[in-house]
């Protein structure tokens, strides 16, 4: 059975998965200050609800019909989702100019393979 087969798990997949970078700036930020985890947490879901629907959703769609259940593609494509978002988000990681630009590019590319990974975990295609 896949997971458009079983559209509980892709639903949960796509509320949760998008939370999940979010949650953790929160989780390290209760270490300084919980009110910028919080404002991280707004900010990432801001961007990551409508990357999921609008990237990873289709992707997702395309992966079962091409028979692709492993983590490998989803992982991929989170990562080159995150890279585009911070591409357009912010104007400094143009050209990729700086390390800062390229710290920032790195940092969206872990966040878009974590929430990838997190949405293959919940809606595992392979798993019956």
């Amino acid at each position: 059975m896949s997971a458009i087969n079983n559209p509980k798990r892709l639903l949960i997949g796509l509320l949760l998965a998008p939370l999940v970078p979010g949650l953790l700036m929160l989780a390290i930020s209760l270490f300084g200050n919980p009110s910028e985890g919080l404002w991280s947490l707004k900010l990432i879901a801001m961007f990551a609800y409508p990357a999921m629907l609008v990237v990873g959703l289709p992707l997702h769609l395309l992966f079962q019909r091409l028979g692709w259940n492993n983590v490998w593609p989803y992982l991929l494509s989170g990562a080159i989702a995150g890279i585009v978002v911070a591409y357009y988000l912010f104007p400094s990681v143009h050209g990729f100019a700086n390390p800062s630009s390229i710290a920032i590019a790195v940092i969206c590319a872990f966040f878009g393979a974590i929430t990838a990974a997190t949405f293959w975990w919940i809606a595992r295609p392979s798993r019956p």
